[in-house]
This record gives structure tokens, C-alpha cells and sequence, in this order.
């Protein structure tokens, strides 16, 4: 009856993990490592397949299976119950999207430039030049500003400078 609140489960290697009730193979495989839930495709509860939405229940002996074309979802979300798969999913995400914003801030960037008449191929081509009016530290911080919409492709242009710039 103490642990009426938790479940307590085996890896391959016999060792004890505890979860609270509830939480499923996606929870153990985050237990392992991050990696290993970032990747999980469902694995094996006492030697029968299932999916990463299996709830474990104490006594199961779990064995993950990973898949490098998987990766976290916000869905994944709704099912987990531990914090620890919780914030390395969101962390996952936000890493994610960190990414999309910094892409979208170098096309506007590149889209900013095309008009004035400089053809901007790639990031090798500028320099980033802080100036004491901005709290941004590096050409990521600013492509990902740009890119969220928190600082105007204007205001980014002058804190860039070419290292070689050709006119179209």
C-alpha cells in the first residue's frame, strides 16, 4: 500500500525503475536516455510488441526499440506522465522550432537584401556587428528574432555587415 501510486518496472539488464501509475513505455524509454525517447518506436513489455502509448504495470520487463526517422511530437504530450519525458519532449520542440525561426529570419533577410539589390547566398557571406542598443549576442539570436517577428529585417540590416556583397 505505500507505493499504491506507483508502478515498478525491469530493463533487459534486471535493473528496478519506478514510475508514477500510468506512465507508459514512452516514459521508460525517456528514463534511459534522452535519445533513446527522442527515437522510440514502441519496444517489447514481457517479450510481447507494443506501441509507445502501452501504459507499464508493475513487474513488466521492457525492452525499448528506436527508429532514427522518429522524433518527438507535441501529441507525445497528451500520454507521458513524467516530467522528466515531458520537458525533454517540449525541449525537443523548442529546439525544433528555434530552428524553423532562424531559417525564416535568414530568408527575410535574404528577401530584405534582393531589394535593395545584394544577393545574399548563405551565412558565410556576413558578419555579425552587435551594437550596444541590442540585447542580441549573435547572428542566430538575430535570424531567430527575425524570424519570430520580434526585430524588423530593417533594424537587423544594420547590424550586419558584408564580407563581400554582389549587386544583381
Amino acid at each position: 500500500e505505500i507505493f499504491h501510486d506507483e508502478v515498478f518496472v525491469l530493463t533487459n539488464n534486471e535493473e528496478v525503475k519506478r514510475f508514477p501509475i500510468g506512465s507508459t513505455l514512452l516514459d521508460f524509454a525517456y528514463s534511459i536516455h534522452s535519445d533513446i525517447g527522442d527515437r522510440c518506436c514502441g519496444g517489447m513489455i514481457n517479450e510481447k510488441k507494443c506501441d509507445i502509448h502501452t501504459v507499464i504495470q508493475t513487474g513488466d520487463k521492457i525492452v525499448t526499440a528506436t527508429d532514427d526517422q522518429i522524433s518527438p511530437s507535441e501529441e507525445w504530450l497528451s500520454f507521458v506522465k513524467t516530467p522528466l519525458a515531458k520537458n525533454r519532449i517540449r525541449s525537443y520542440i523548442r529546439k525544433i522550432v528555434k530552428k524553423e525561426y532562424i531559417q525564416k529570419g535568414f530568408t527575410m533577410i535574404q528577401e530584405y537584401f534582393k531589394k535593395q539589390g545584394i544577393v545574399l547566398y548563405n551565412l558565410t557571406e556576413i558578419t555579425f556587428v552587435p551594437f550596444s542598443r541590442t540585447s542580441v549576442k549573435n547572428i542566430e539570436e538575430l535570424l531567430y528574432e527575425v524570424g519570430s517577428k520580434g526585430m524588423s529585417t530593417e533594424k537587423a540590416s544594420q547590424i550586419l555587415r558584408f564580407k563581400k556583397t554582389e549587386k544583381i
